[in-house]
């Protein structure tokens, strides 16, 4: 298989868990928010249903950053950077007890198993990166045509 054909097809598969999970959460807040096993019950659902909107949006990202991964690797870095932090975040409040210990479940299955394949595929783009030739004006005008041209370049 193409290496770059993995890396797409599990970017739209992030995609489609995060735009679902995302459109769970914006639909049926109060459901979402006691499966993560939240205590207190869920007053404001706007602020809870503004996350979900976060997490759909990075299902709209990782769909772009499938088009070419190696090139549109920051928005997975950003992505594998936001899936450690709520990651440490559970972990945070289920050991000072503010969570349950199911909610380190869903944990593992909303970021965990995303991490590692994102980290592969931001190493591989800056790999990939520090072997390309280097970029004069000259041959992003050829690439990028009428752009730069109207620059003076």
């Amino acid at each position: 298989m193409n290496t770059s054909r993995w890396k797409s097809r599990l970017l739209i598969a992030a995609a489609v868990h995060c735009c679902l999970w995302g459109l769970f959460i914006m639909a049926w807040p109060a459901v979402s928010f006691g499966i993560y096993g939240y205590a207190d019950p869920l007053v404001n659902t706007l602020p809870w249903q503004g996350c979900g909107f976060v997490i759909f949006l990075f299902g709209a990202g990782y769909t772009f950053a499938a088009t070419d991964p190696d090139r549109h690797f920051s928005l997975v870095l950003m992505g594998a950077v936001a899936k450690a932090c709520g990651t440490a975040g559970v972990v945070y409040g289920y050991l000072i007890g503010s969570l349950v210990w199911y909610s380190l479940l869903w944990v593992t299955v909303n970021d965990l198993l995303w991490i590692v394949p994102f980290a592969l595929i931001v190493r591989d783009a800056m790999r990939n990166d520090r072997r390309s030739r280097p970029v004069t004006v000259a041959s992003r005008s050829e690439t990028h045509g009428v752009w730069f041209d109207w620059m003076g370049a």
